[in-house]
């Protein structure tokens, strides 16, 4: 039966992809924020501008709180991030906003490990100078004292002083 239901779900597929190649119209609505995702980054790396409109795409995604969760969230483009992060509307908490810019920022930095207790001052300032443009778009007066002192408190080498 779950392999009927793929069979299902590519068919889908198929059936939207030759509606864009014919119509040139393509529709998102019931698409999940990962999916949604995907169409951003394929578009980005086919240059196909017209394949959406990145204001509904955003807004799509900005209200599937799982996109965060996507093992594709680390190839996510910065100006993606950035818009997503600046939204009002983003359906995730403040801390789970961090986690995720913490570990998307370290995933674009090559070499660079999860184990804090192995960077060196160039590690931290590498992921500074990755994260700065962000660090402005989350609002840390949401967050609880437990999960800063835990969770943002450690990485305080990599968030500028002037924010």
């Amino acid at each position: 039966m779950k392999r009927r239901r793929n069979e299902e779900k590519n068919e889908g597929k198929k059936w939207e992809n030759e509606r864009y190649i014919y119509t040139g119209e393509a529709d998102l609505c019931k698409k999940s924020g990962e999916d949604i995702f995907g169409v951003l980054i394929t578009s980005a790396e086919f240059l196909l501008e017209k394949l959406f409109n990145y204001d509904y795409c955003m807004e799509c995604m900005s209200e599937d709180s799982q996109l965060f969760t996507s093992k594709n969230f680390p190839s996510l483009e910065e100006d993606i991030l950035y818009n997503l992060l600046k939204r009002d509307d983003l359906q995730i908490e403040e801390i789970v906003a961090w986690d995720f810019l913490i570990n998307w920022g370290i995933e674009q930095i090559s070499g660079l490990g999860s184990d804090r207790t192995e960077w060196s001052e160039d590690d931290y300032e590498a992921l500074k100078g990755t994260i700065s443009q962000f660090i402005p778009l989350i609002r840390f007066m949401d967050i609880s004292l437990a999960d800063f002192y835990d969770k943002v408190h450690p990485y305080k080498a990599a968030i500028p002083l002037h924010i």
